[in-house]
Formats: C-alpha cells, structure tokens, sequence
C-alpha cells in the first residue's frame, strides 16, 4: 500500500521523481533480471533441472497476476494466445542443433542469443509501466482494456516462452545423451 501512495503523490511529477520514489527491491529485481539476460547473450552450460525454475518463476507471477485483475473472459485467453507465441518463438530460437552437451551431468552448453535480454527487459519495463499506471489511476479497474490486453499478452508470452525452452534443454538433454552412449 506504500508503494501506491508513494507513487500516487507523484502522478504528474518527473520521471526523477518517480525514479526516486520506486521501491529498492524493483531496482534489485531489475539488476539481477540485467544479470541473467546479459549472461544468456553468451554461450554457457545450463543444467536442464535447474532450467524449470525460470519458468516456475513466471507461472507464479502469472497466477498472482490473475488473482488480482478482473475479466478472465479476456484475460485468460489473451494469456494463452500469448504463451502460444512465446512458447513458438521459443522453438524457433532454440532449434536442437546449435545445443551440444556439457562436462556436468544434465547439463547443455547453450549458445547465447540476445532474444532472453530483450524479452525479459521488455518485460521488465513494460510490468513497472502498467504498475504505475495502475497506482496512479487507483487500481486495477481503471486500467484500459488495452493495457490489459498489452499486460497479459506479454505475461504469457514471456511464461510461454521460457516453459518451451525449459522443456525443449530437457528434451535436447535427453536425445544427445542417449545418442552418445
């Protein structure tokens, strides 16, 4: 509720001042989300078990986020439609012959891609912009129906996206490892 009334007594003000009066652990969320994209933009050895987390990261974000935005007739179906194309860029992206095991066990050396900075900061920038608008216009209702639309389209397509690549590093994890044995 601080947040909001912080927020709330700078509507209008600079972009400082709302800088200024965001949260600190939005900026530790925002550096360790750079962190991660910055290290996915090189090729490194990814551990296929510990790649579910990421995923499991947005579905949580994503059921929280339904709990509390009305109009699921909407919102549960731009979700989806959104995940399904996160879930087909991801495929696209990630095609099996550019992964090659690594020296641990269940892990796959992974070539970096730019795609995982762009996503997660579009994301990133695109959540802090809507949780503004949200607080300064009052709350969830008095959001368009395009913001909702922008907000859960890009909150499936970004769970969509990292549930199909997590379930494609298994499914290449498991194909080259049994094809070198």
């Amino acid at each position: 509720m601080r947040h909001i009334n912080i927020i709330t007594s700078c509507q209008g003000g600079s972009m400082l001042e709302i800088l200024q009066h965001t949260p600190v652990w939005v900026y530790i969320v925002f550096v360790v989300l750079l962190y991660l994209s910055i290290r996915a933009c090189f090729s490194h050895e990814v551990n296929t078990r510990q790649a579910i987390i990421f995923p499991l990261v947005f579905i949580l974000l994503s059921i929280l986020t339904f709990r509390y935005y009305p109009y699921p007739a909407l919102t549960v179906p731009v979700w989806g439609a959104g995940a399904l194309a996160g879930a087909l860029l991801s495929r696209y992206l990630f095609p099996r012959s550019r992964f090659k095991l690594g020296e641990r066990a269940h892990s796959l050396v992974v070539p970096g891609s730019y795609a995982i900075l762009i996503i997660l900061l579009l994301y990133f920038f695109l959540r802090y912009y809507l949780g503004y608008q949200e607080a300064v216009r009052g709350g969830v209702l008095q959001l368009t129906t395009t913001q909702l639309i922008l907000f859960f389209c890009s909150s499936g397509f970004t769970t969509g996206f990292f549930i199909a690549r997590a379930w494609l590093l298994r499914k290449y994890y498991v194909s080259l490892n049994h094809a070198s044995t």
